[in-house]
């Protein structure tokens, strides 16, 4: 019999894989510790979230490609001002 790990705000339980259906249902989701020991990764979300995880994931993806796009586009402003710095009419918009 497997133990697996299960969180809820700060609340941390170890149970028998037996109870997993038990812990989702009750919002706990499913956690592995990370490789480092420090912080814990998801495995399976559970149940009774205000936002299904599914969004929620593909909200963080949209959110990680938008900010890599911003940062590339400070970069090439950077790289087209001859000093490094924005003129004022690029600055007000």
């Amino acid at each position: 019999m497997a133990t697996l790990i299960f969180k809820k705000n700060n609340r941390v339980i170890n149970a028998p894989d037996t109870s997993e259906v038990f812990y989702l249902n009750e919002g706990y989701d499913e956690v592995k510790l990370s490789e480092d020991g420090k912080s814990y990764e998801l495995v399976k979300a559970g149940k009774r979230k205000t936002v299904p995880y599914a969004e929620f994931a593909k909200v963080q993806d949209e959110l990680s490609k938008l900010k890599a796009d911003i940062s590339a586009s400070d970069e090439k402003k950077q790289e087209e001002s001859p000093d490094g710095k924005q003129d004022d009419k690029s600055a007000k918009k």
